[in-house]
């Protein structure tokens, strides 16, 4: 290597004698033969940091070397010969000895690594070249003179090679400024001092704007802080970086930088080069490529989120109608899995009077009929049960309308159709109960229209239901209280709040009769609003006695104001109700003839009774309403008593009683009674009150019913014990042998067994008494515990249900109707024996009694499914009831609870208890 260093030396010195520029094709070989070597010897010692700090070394003085042969070259060019003789003769050669003089003792010293191996083997060959230099240096004295002539011949080739450098220049300028990537160089320090075009296109900085900092300004701000960070460790490591530059017209662009470090001849770090090169339409296109992945893959994951994890089902047929695939709800509804799907077609599932149906919708969309079909259709499922499902399919086609596979979605809506089925079955039992009520009954539906007239309704207005329906009942109100009608019934719709209003509406027979009309708010099960509900009772006559009422009044007025009696004499005879004109000590003064015709007394009968006609039972009541009157603490007084008719009946009346004139004093002189009669009323009301009671007694009589079967058994057997002990005494008297122990012990049997049947029959009797009308009396709540389990113990036994009753304090006693609380336990062991019939779970009733202080608790509980959350607020309504069609009315709860309140104590549904539980607490007799 060093010997390649003495060839170049003796090169160069042809060139500066001479003047030759072929001289300089050795100088430029050796120079890359040099490089190649020293690159060879980094690659070699690159494990060892001593030895490759010498190789560095030895590099930086062989550079430094050819540096100074290369400034020689430069001054021979420019200087002429004798100048650059004279640098050979001194300087140069001086330091050029010195320098190799030292490096090859600094070798000598180490010893050490591949370095001093190569240059033991060129020690040699450096000597020669230091004697060849020294040669030299006397040579160059003796042609000091030649060199003179010689560069007058060489100017021109000097000319020549200046020219040639400078178009090698210019051919570097021009390539680097038509490089289609940005070009920079920097100092060590990362200031600026060459920028190409290109990178003033990117960054719209100009190249003087570019130096020094300038070129920062063109990065983006969020970039700025990343980009100072790390752009000189990307370079020292000669990987690229990315970031982005923000151009002054506002536009990013994205841009890749590739740099490296520049180094001196002593190997010190000068600065920086490299390239920037524009990759905003790559990473633009990297981008959307990866968006567009992205939306893909997220496309991908709904339609598998919402084939797999929809809540309804969902499948995919062929043409043919064989399942293709099915997500998990479709076979969760079936029953079957995709493998038992398989050869299978939604034929074979459908059921099948469903069958002809399906096969012919899906035939009209093959055939391009429809573009979908949506039906509701019977399935059977693998489990043979029938399910309901509303299926909705469509057919999809290629490009060439050619079908190809059908997609079904289908809702299982088997509940809502049973639902439906048990509304039917509601509404049918509360049509046939409207029907029979004796009252007008209506219902809307959520939108206000009307959607039920009873035939009480329809009977009165005489039409059809499709006439009444929506707002056509409507047209029957009189037109002066239409509004105020229509606006009532709006406002409390709106609401949801109940209502009561009058009216008038038009009879079949063109009458219009004042009703009162009241409505109550319905609601589901899960407190959603259905609509209203409400009855209509002709007060017609009210109507006008109120209405007299209220003539009369305004007439008294003006009998007080013009002191004249006869205008009150001719309203007063010719008023529609009775009316009496009474003196402060309570004689009857007059009468009407209305009064008259109401008792069946003349006017003088009537005065001359002074108002004895009132029921003996009334007249405490009446004598202490006409008592406040006297004493100012009331201005006028009402009462509902009785009075007697002259034929002996007696008649109901409203009686409302007025002072009409006082003396100076304020006493009362003239009191003006006014006599409602009330007997058609009363005898409506007593009508409902035996429809409620005849209701009451029908469920009752339905719990006794349901217990037929036990209660027979509960007989048979003993008949049968009966029958066998009767037989026996036969047969001893028949063969003659009567032995008296036997007789005696078959008679005593038929004894025991008859009183066991008379207590059944007892207790039957006992509980199906309606019982409203006993008298309370203190009762011992062992007795009732066993009056009730006669009735139904022995049918709990025969279906195998355990039925638990507790120890009973026989102490305890309470005052009660014997018969309806029986009527209430047996009420509630018949619901608990309901709830178990069809439970194929553990079959358990429990009885238990209970005491806390002054109460006695009654808790029937059950192992049954239990009640659900949403029926548990409405389970102690009238009407409502869980139970299938036939199996009850809904009222047994409700009339038990009725029962309580009436004993003054509660039936309530155990909310806290594991199981369906009802408690009855009942005070407990103070005599206990």
């Amino acid at each position: 290597m060093l010997s390649d260093l003495a060839d170049a030396e003796a090169e160069e010195r042809g060139y500066l004698l001479t003047g030759r520029t072929e001289n300089l094709g050795n100088f430029e070989r050796s120079r890359k033969a040099l490089d190649s070597e020293f690159d060879r010897l980094t690659a070699l010692v690159k494990n060892n940091p001593a030895e490759r700090q010498e190789v560095e070394r030895i590099r930086y003085l062989v550079q430094q070397d050819l540096d100074e042969l290369q400034r020689s070259i430069a001054s021979r060019a420019a200087a002429g010969s004798r100048a650059a003789f004279a640098e050979i003769l001194t300087d140069r050669a001086r330091k050029l000895t010195e320098a190799l003089r030292q490096s090859i003792k600094g070798i000598d010293e180490k010893d050490q690594g591949i370095l001093v191996q190569i240059a033991r083997r060129r020690r040699s060959r450096l000597a020669g070249a230091l004697a060849a230099v020294s040669g030299a240096l006397l040579l160059a004295a003796s042609y000091l003179w030649i060199g003179q002539i010689i560069i007058a011949r060489s100017a021109t080739r000097c000319q020549k090679a200046e020219a040639a450098l400078r178009a090698s220049q210019d051919r570097f300028e021009t390539l680097c400024e038509q490089a289609p990537l940005a070009i920079y160089s920097t100092d060590a320090q990362g200031l600026g001092v060459y920028t190409n075009s290109r990178w003033s296109q990117m960054s719209g900085l100009s190249a003087a704007e570019s130096l020094g900092n300038g070129w920062k300004r063109a990065l983006h701000p969020d970039d700025r802080e990343s980009v100072f960070e790390s752009w000189k460790t990307h370079a020292l490591q000669g990987t690229s970086w990315e970031y982005r530059l923000l151009t002054s017209d506002g536009k990013i662009r994205w841009v890749r930088a590739l740099g490296g470090p520049i180094y001196s001849p002593l190997g010190e770090l000068t600065g920086y080069a490299g390239t920037i090169e524009d990759i905003t339409e790559a990473r633009n296109a990297q981008r959307a490529r990866h968006e567009t992945e992205e939306r893909l893959q997220e496309s991908e994951e709904r339609f598998r989120a919402i084939f797999y994890q929809a809540a309804v089902g969902i499948a995919q047929t062929s043409i043919d109608g064989k399942w293709l695939l099915v997500n998990d709800r479709f076979c969760e509804i079936l029953g079957y899995t995709l493998a038992e799907l398989h050869g299978r077609t939604f034929v074979d599932i459908t059921h099948p009077d469903d069958r002809e149906t399906s096969v012919t919708q899906v035939t009209r969309l093959l055939a391009g009929e429809i573009s979908s079909l949506s039906l509701e259709k019977r399935y059977i499922r693998k489990d043979g049960v029938t399910v309901w499902g509303s299926v909705v399919v469509s057919l999809v086609r290629d490009q060439q309308s050619q079908a190809q596979y059908f997609v079904d979605v289908v809702e299982d809506i088997t509940e809502r159709m049973l639902a439906q089925e048990k509304l039917r079955e509601s509404e049918e039992r509360f049509r046939n109960m409207a029907d029979t009520a004796p009252v007008m009954i209506w219902a809307s539906g959520p939108d206000k229209g009307c959607v039920f007239f009873n035939k009480v309704w329809l009977g009165f207005t005489g039409r059809t239901m499709e006439q009444e329906s929506g707002n056509g009942w409507a047209e029957g109100v009189h037109p002066d209280d239409l509004d105020q009608c229509l606006a009532g019934y709006s406002s409390a719709f709106d609401a949801r709040q109940s209502f009561q209003m009058e009216y008038r509406l038009r009879r079949a027979d063109g009458v219009y009769r004042w009703l009162l009309d009241q409505g109550i708010p319905r609601f589901t099960a899960g407190n959603v609003f259905h609509g209203y509900i409400g009855s209509c009772i002709d007060i017609t006559e009210r109507k006008h006695e109120e209405e007299l009422r209220e003539e009369l009044r305004h007439e008294r007025e003006r009998l007080a104001e013009v002191r004249g009696m006869e205008r009150f004499r001719l309203s007063f005879e010719e008023a529609p109700v009775g009316m009496a004109l009474i003196r402060g000590d309570g004689v009857w003064l007059r009468v009407n003839r209305a009064l008259c015709e109401m008792t069946g007394y003349s006017e003088a009968e009537l005065i001359s009774r002074d108002g004895d006609i009132t029921h003996v039972d009334d007249r405490a009541e009446e004598s202490r309403m006409i008592s406040r009157i006297l004493s100012g603490e009331v201005a006028a007084g009402r009462l509902e008593e009785r009075y007697m008719h002259k034929q002996g009946r007696a008649i109901y009346v409203l009686v409302s009683i007025a002072v009409v004139e006082r003396d100076e004093a304020g006493r009362p002189v003239h009191f003006l009674a006014h006599v409602e009669d009330l007997t058609d009323r009363k005898r409506f009301e007593r009508e409902l009150e035996a429809s409620r009671a005849q209701m009451v007694s029908s469920s009752r009589l339905t719990a006794l019913g349901s217990m037929a079967g036990g209660i027979a058994h509960e007989i048979n057997n003993p008949l049968a014990v009966i029958h066998a002990s009767a037989a026996n005494i036969s047969r001893m008297a028949e063969s003659g042998s009567v032995q008296v122990p036997a007789v005696l012990k078959n008679s005593k049997r038929i004894s025991q067994t008859a009183e066991r049947i008379s207590r059944i029959v007892r207790s039957l009797r006992h509980v199906a008494r309606e019982g409203s009308a006993d008298e309370f009396r203190e009762t011992p709540v062992r007795e009732i515990v066993n009056e009730t389990l006669e009735l139904c113990a022995e049918r709990f036994r025969a279906l195998n249900i355990h039925l638990g009753v507790s120890a009973i304090d026989p102490a305890a006693v309470i005052s009660c109707r014997e018969a309806q609380i029986c009527q209430v336990l047996l009420n509630l062991l018949q619901n608990a024996y309901d709830e178990l019939v069809d439970w194929e779970g553990d079959r358990w009733v429990k009885l238990d009694v209970t005491y806390c202080p002054g109460w006695v608790v009654f808790s029937v509980s059950d192992s049954g499914p239990g009640i659900a959350a949403e029926n548990r607020a409405h389970i102690m309504e009238p009407f409502f009831t869980t139970k299938p069609m036939g199996k009850g009315v809904g009222l047994g709860l409700s009339i038990s609870r009725s029962i309580a309140l009436e004993h003054g104590g509660t039936l309530e549904l155990d909310e806290e208890s594991p199981h369906t539980c009802f408690r009855l607490k009942l005070p407990r007799s103070k005599a206990a």
